[in-house]
């Protein structure tokens, strides 16, 4: 899992920082001026995505292999949509009722929810005038906060991961991850202008390092905990997954909705508001773990 996350990092470092970088190039390059790159100052960035999709559906097809044997293939006749959708409600349902597996699948959506609000409200931040309270930073600025997010989750999930939960075990890891990105997402609105890249170091540490320790760790107690309790490892993934996606729909839009009615707003709910829902959902994450026990010792290698 660790490994996997890894990946994910050096891709969530190489992406935002191509994209910053990228963008309007008609402003940095003279063979952009007077096309469609100036008047569209996004686009590239978005070809050079779309590019790399394709690119990676490509590798799929060769070097995928089916993971399940012919002859476990069943063929199961076609279904609607509603059914396909009922169907996943139900076994969602069916895994939230149980205790362990219910409550780590809580905790993860609460996780997943504070995370995501994060996403819609960070870049509103950092690109607010700083006379409003925010930093000034221009697209390249954003792209390498998030280049240095992703550095910093592949050296957690590729090396740090694996000692730690030898020694900690995953549902402490799961705990500690929680909490320093909880620490991390508030702290985003306090930065100052003032040693603004050091603030920014501390700030994108507790998030990058937080997020590396919760995601591999989450899907590890979840993994062992259907095998205690004798479920079936793609059921539980599935709704684990089910349950997450819809946090990634509602942390951005509630992301969103906070910041467009608190941003001009002074006292208690202002822009900070956001900010303060996602370090309060870690909390609540946090607190809703210690429902979970584990009944097998954890210290396994990752």
């Amino acid at each position: 899992m660790g490994l996997i996350g890894a990946a994910f990092g050096l891709g969530f470092t190489v992406g935002p920082f191509l994209g910053g970088e990228l963008s309007s190039p008609a402003e940095r390059w003279g063979i952009f001026a007077d096309t469609i790159f100036e008047t569209n100052p996004y686009l590239l960035p978005c070809i050079l995505a779309s590019v790399l999709s394709i690119f990676s559906l490509l590798l799929a097809f060769k070097y995928l292999p089916e993971s399940l044997h012919p002859e476990s293939r069943t063929k199961r006749p076609k279904q609607s949509w509603g059914d396909t959708m009922r169907r996943t409600g139900a076994n969602v349902k069916r895994m939230l009722a149980t205790k362990n597996i219910g409550s780590l699948m809580w905790v993860t959506f609460l996780y997943m929810f504070g995370f995501t609000v994060m996403h819609a409200v960070f870049i509103l931040f950092t690109q607010m005038d700083p006379s409003q309270g925010g930093l000034g930073f221009s697209e390249a600025q954003n792209g390498r906060i998030f280049a240095l997010i992703g550095i910093l989750g592949i050296v957690t999930q590729g090396g740090l991961i694996g000692p730690l939960t030898r020694k900690y075990g995953s549902l402490f890891i799961l705990r500690f991850g929680s909490v320093l990105s909880g620490i991390g997402l508030v702290l985003i609105p306090y930065s100052s202008l003032d040693f603004v890249w050091a603030w920014m170091i501390l700030i994108t540490g507790c998030i990058a390092i937080g997020n590396g320790l919760f995601q591999p760790s989450s899907s590890t107690v979840l993994t062992s905990l259907a095998r205690q309790e004798d479920y079936e490892l793609g059921a539980v993934m599935g709704s684990q997954e089910s349950l997450s996606s819809f946090a990634r729909i509602l942390g951005p839009l509630t992301g969103g909705y906070v910041w467009t009615i608190t941003v001009d707003r002074n006292g208690f709910f202002d822009y900070h508001t956001a900010f303060h829902i996602c370090g309060l959902l870690m909390m609540l994450a946090f607190l809703l773990s210690f429902k979970v026990e584990s009944r097998e010792p954890e210290n396994v290698p990752q």
